[in-house]
């Protein structure tokens, strides 16, 4: 049985680096199992769409969002929130994210290392910041505990483990409409175009505007998580090793 995360190394690579990862990485991997697991739909569909694998081959069983992380009530700030922001890889928009908030009294929490030209776009917009990188689990937890919301409209991802994070604590969620977003937020968050900045912006002023609508989604975004805790994630799993043995 092969576990496949994401697909997101075959977008970030060269085409000669990228055909002998793909062969050795995916390719061959992929050929020579019986099973699949993907943490998401959307990562079942790129493993298709890469290798033309038969889709009955895998299955989706997501990710458990670890017990680190529980309930904790705080009143939002609804004059200037903490909108927190997590990693600074190429696919987490940070960008466009900083020019959504153009103007919008708030305190952007960036979560990862920044360079020159994050700090002129902060500079440039006049946005108000924190910034913090190579965090423990502990700052972390902290980071989202004094939150208001979270804003994780990424251009793509193979799951999203913020956005099940950020719903267990009890925060609102703004995330993308696109790739497994949707599929992990369920109903639990503001979905957004990551590629269009007025959407971004739309959905943040949405939230902090509106704290019934904020109350609506820490709502569902608590029976969300129910979905990805260890017991039933587990028994998925038992489920497929069943099958494994009935088939040896």
């Amino acid at each position: 049985m092969l576990t496949v995360l994401d697909c997101g190394f075959l977008r970030r690579n060269n085409s000669l680096a990228r055909t002998i990862i793909k062969w050795f990485w995916l390719d061959l991997p992929v050929w020579h199992v019986r099973y699949i697991t993907a943490i998401s739909e959307s990562t079942k569909q790129e493993i298709i769409h890469y290798t033309r694998c038969k889709p009955d081959k895998i299955r989706v069983i997501p990710v458990v969002i670890t017990s680190d992380f529980y309930r904790i009530d705080q009143p939002s700030q609804a004059d200037r929130p903490r909108i927190l922001h997590i990693g600074t890889n190429f696919n987490k928009n940070l960008a466009r994210h900083i020019e959504a908030l153009a103007g919008i009294p708030c305190t952007l929490h960036i979560i990862g290392k920044i360079g020159p030209e994050t700090l002129e776009l902060l500079a440039f917009y006049q946005i108000d910041y924190l910034n913090g990188f190579d965090l423990s689990a502990e700052q972390v937890f902290e980071a989202y505990k004094q939150c208001d919301l979270l804003l994780f409209a990424s251009t793509v991802e193979g799951f999203g483990m913020p956005i099940l994070e950020a719903q267990t604590i009890g925060r609102p969620v703004i995330t993308s409409n696109v790739t497994s977003m949707p599929e992990v937020a369920g109903i639990g968050a503001c979905l957004v175009n990551p590629l269009d900045v007025s959407s971004i912006r739309a959905g943040a002023l949405k939230v902090i505007g509106d704290t019934e609508y904020q109350q609506t989604l820490v709502e569902a975004g608590f029976a969300n998580v129910k979905r990805y805790q260890a017991l039933p994630v587990a028994e998925q799993y038992a489920n497929l090793y069943r099958e494994i043995l009935r088939h040896q």
